[in-house]
């Protein structure tokens, strides 16, 4: 089953087998053998990688020896077809994993696999993999990259045949950009995870034919494992594999008790490929594409890959190559809106502002299938879909109260009758009305011993600081603080700018602590905490 595609069809029909030293003439009835003894010939495609900008793009291609004719096929990888796949269609930002650093005997892992859909030309496998390192772990590094670190991968990919014999079909090894672990999400909240999930691709150009079932392996070396151990430290012992346990979306698990291991044992120490059950019912997350036998051509627009074939058509000259040509996206900016907003027992969903307007997106909400609906803080990490535009933003968002939501919790509690349960009112007569036992995030229903401070004023040397009670659950008031030095004209009041929310770590009330230096000249001060309800007149 080691077969391999046909050369893509041509742009122009032409009658001639480039790969063979006779060219066959029909004359008549008769056959006529004519020797053509072509001379081998090299063609090189360059200029392979090119920034997407809406018009068509195309490689640069050379020979040796310079200036022999060459036909150029172009089969754009978006039309193969999803064979196997249990990486989510949209990928989650963390996954569990393992790394093969902590197993010292093992060199690969993978899966076997029975592959779904009609076409078995190999165009692409994909692997899911988590970094678990930080930038400020390894200060050279992230210095030389502010992105991530190169590190090499390998990806094999066996045939399974009736009696479940191994053939490798390809093999291939590629540097990747290990992208780093982030130290707090884009708000500067706290990141969720301990990883950051990448998926790495490894494209095929030789169109290998695939068995109806497979092993796919992905390898890499750490410092005690892998083909060849680097026996150093370094990010890469902090790698990890991305495994799940989903039923695949696309084909099936030969056997979902069972991962592939690459490993070396005492009667193998070079290492044996084994069915394991070590890992339980999780496997690692692979998605193999493949093509039809006959793709066919495009005009490279769209970001995105594609398959070159170019073939020598020069008279006395014989040569081709494969390649991969790249259209990269290009960098979009995003920004998430209704990050806070109030938890009413509806699904509540963030907004993705994104430069140039109007590109979608796919939001992943951490702690659920789905937008939120109760109270609390949700990380959230939004992503361009796949297109000519790439980027992401994460933070997180709290669903809080409302007046409406709050006091409606009281009345159900039973610690205030709704008659009670106006702005104003004071149900338990601790001369404290209702909004401010909100702001305080006190029971109306229960008396205080002492009236709240609202703002509290205090000398130091350069100064004045002004101090108040921020809760980060009220979610419909909006707190400025306010500073005049004429109480005689309402116009005069400025505002005094005062911090937003802590995000590491979120707290639900905060003291705010603002310093405000004395005015030369100035012989006296007024200072005021003003509350907004929104939607209130």
């Amino acid at each position: 089953m080691n077969k391999r595609l046909a050369p893509l069809p041509q742009a122009t029909s032409k009658l001639m087998f480039n790969s063979a030293s006779f060219r066959f003439l029909m004359l008549g009835t008769f056959l006529v053998c004519q020797s053509t003894f072509a001379v081998p010939a090299d063609v090189y495609i360059n200029q392979a990688v090119q920034s997407y900008d809406g018009a068509p793009k195309f490689p640069g291609v050379t020979t040796d020896p310079l200036g022999l004719s060459v036909e150029i096929s172009i089969a754009s990888r978006a039309q193969s077809e999803v064979v196997f796949q249990t990486i989510p269609t949209v990928s989650d930002p963390s996954y569990t994993s393992l790394g093969l650093n902590t197993l010292t005997t093992d060199k690969a892992w993978g899966n076997e696999v029975n592959l779904g859909g009609s076409n078995r030309f190999l165009e692409s496998v994909d692997v899911a993999m988590v970094n678990w390192a930080k930038a400020a772990d390894y200060p050279v590094l992230a210095a030389a990259n502010a992105l991530g670190y190169q590190h090499p991968l390998t990806v094999l990919v066996y045939g399974v045949d009736g009696a479940s014999n191994l053939t490798l079909l390809e093999q291939k090894t590629q540097d990747s950009l290990i992208p780093w672990r982030p130290a707090t999400l884009d708000d500067g909240s706290e990141y969720p995870f301990g990883g950051t999930a990448f998926t790495t691709r490894f494209n095929f150009n030789d169109s290998v034919e695939l068995p109806e079932r497979i092993v796919v392996l992905i390898a890499y070396n750490t410092e005690n494992s892998g083909f060849e151990a680097i026996g150093s430290p370094g990010p890469y012992n902090e790698l990890n594999v991305a495994f799940g346990g989903d039923v695949p979306l696309v084909g099936s698990d030969v056997n979902p008790a069972e991962a592939i291991r690459y490993r070396s044992t005492d009667a193998f120490p070079e290492g044996v490929i084994t069915k394991s059950g070590a890992f339980g019912v999780i496997a690692p997350l692979l998605t193999v594409r493949t093509f039809s036998a006959s793709p066919s051509l495009d005009t490279p627009l769209d970001a995105g890959g594609y398959l070159v074939s170019a073939t020598i058509t020069e008279p006395g000259f014989e040569g081709d190559t494969r390649a991969n040509f790249e259209v990269t996206p290009l960098d979009a900016i995003l920004s998430l809106a209704d990050m806070r907003q109030v938890a009413d027992g509806a699904p509540k969903s963030v907004s993705v502002v994104t430069t140039p307007v109007g590109l979608l997106s796919d939001v992943k909400y951490v702690g659920g299938t789905g937008p939120p609906t109760d109270r609390g803080l949700y990380p959230v990490f939004a992503t361009l879909s796949p297109g000519n535009y790439v980027g992401k933003v994460s933070g997180t968002m709290r669903l809080g109260y409302s007046y409406d939501s709050w006091i409606a919790e009281k009345i159900t509690e039973g610690s205030i009758f709704p008659e009670f349960s106006g702005k104003y009112d004071d149900p338990d007569a601790d001369k404290i009305i209702n909004f401010m036992e909100y702001l305080a995030f006190s029971d109306p229903g229960v008396a205080e011993t002492s009236r709240p401070s609202l703002l509290e004023v205090t000398q130091i040397p350069t100064g004045l600081t002004l101090a108040f009670d921020r809760n980060n659950e009220v979610i419909d008031v909006d707190y400025e603080l306010q500073g005049t030095t004429d109480l005689s004209d309402p116009n005069m009041w400025s505002a005094i700018a005062i911090p937003p929310e802590g995000t590491l770590p979120f707290v639900a009330q905060e003291r705010i602590e603002v310093d405000v230096p004395l005015s030369l000249g100035a012989s006296s001060g007024f200072f005021r905490l003003k509350y907004t309800l929104r939607g209130t007149p």
